[in-house]
């Protein structure tokens, strides 16, 4: 996984110049009725989670470094890896409903998101809760729709298209035009890169800006981190160091 990571982080380093477009809220769209339908499904899916909506500190807030010199903070549950250029800045911690939000006030928000956690620490706990909270409107109000998918559900295809794979999750969208263009602000979450089945390769897999195209997961999900499919959706991946 290790290798994955550093890959990921790389990769997002080079790119951090390009950033995202400042963050927005949402506006009211004939979609909201779909948006809703999500949102009751996903807070449907929460029910009898006890660990979901709480208190605990591990849920709410992460510790922010900067490159993956600092992933070895063992004493830390959770650490989100901050890839953009600059001068350097000590670790520090960030609240969830900031998560994708600009770091500063002359900064841009983050397209991908990278959160990494030792194993069993509660890494997809903390996706659900981020999903649960968004879903009763009181996290990621920049977005009008947050979309989970875990690796170990991707690695039951073989192939896929980008816009096959976000109606997996969104089964509400209809079949009218590709999900991302018809619903803007979308947060596509990736939970547990390390258990890719097969990994992703930034340097040589072969560039898709078709989002009907049916093709490899691995080669899918590089495409939409690398910003060739949906570079307009936000990305949030977890893994292990």
């Amino acid at each position: 996984p290790a290798g994955q990571v550093k890959a990921l982080v790389d990769l997002l380093a080079g790119k951090s110049s390009q950033g995202s477009q400042a963050p927005q809220t949402p506006d009211k769209t004939p979609h909201d009725s779909r948006i809703q339908k999500c949102q009751e499904t996903l807070l449907n899916r929460a029910k009898g989670s006890p660990e979901l909506g709480g208190p605990s500190p591990r849920l709410t807030s992460l510790l922010l470094v900067e490159g993956l010199t600092d992933l070895q903070l063992k004493e830390h549950d959770f650490t989100q890896v901050e890839t953009t250029r600059g001068d350097w800045h000590p670790a520090r911690t960030i609240a969830l409903d900031r998560l994708f939000l600009p770091l500063s006030r002359v900064s841009i928000p983050p397209r991908i998101s990278i959160t990494i956690g030792v194993a069993g620490v509660g890494k997809t706990t903390l996706v659900r809760n981020f999903v649960h909270l968004w879903a009763q409107g009181q996290v990621g109000k920049e977005f009008s729709l947050v979309l989970p998918l875990t690796f170990r559900d991707l690695n039951t295809h073989e192939k896929l298209s980008a816009d096959r794979l976000l109606r997996s999750v969104f089964p509400h969208a209809g079949e009218s035009g590709p999900v991302a263009a018809a619903l803007p602000q979308i947060l596509l979450i990736l939970d547990g890169l390390d258990e890719c089945k097969t990994p992703l390769d930034f340097s040589n897999t072969m560039a898709c800006t078709d989002p009907k195209k049916e093709i490899q997961v691995d080669h899918l999900i590089t495409n939409i981190i690398r910003g060739n499919l949906f570079p307009e959706v936000s990305v949030w991946v977890t893994s292990r160091p």
